[in-house]
């Protein structure tokens, strides 16, 4: 496996100038393997095609996420942090 740093594509989603805020977060297909998910915050859509081609500028391709959520919102916790898990119970 790779190392992978959400951080460091969270930034790189947030270089973006269409995208606000973004969070990356691993989570377990049905076949039980890993793969990467970006939520992000947009007033305007982005394809996906767009979102990938931006983020391989900067990234290795085992960094680029395989899905995109566009929400409204974050989700947070009582401290006022983004609560990851409610974003995966979608």
């Amino acid at each position: 496996g790779y190392l992978v740093e959400t951080s460091e594509i969270v930034e790189t989603l947030q270089k973006y100038h269409k995208i606000k805020q973004a969070v990356v977060i691993p989570k377990r297909g049905k076949n039980l393997n890993i793969y990467l998910c970006a939520y992000y915050i947009s007033n305007q859509e982005i394809s996906i095609q767009e979102l990938k081609a931006h983020l391989k500028r900067y990234l290795t391709d085992y960094m680029i996420p395989d899905e995109y959520v566009r929400v409204d919102r974050f989700p947070e916790t009582l401290n006022h942090k983004i609560d990851k898990t409610e974003l995966l119970r979608g």
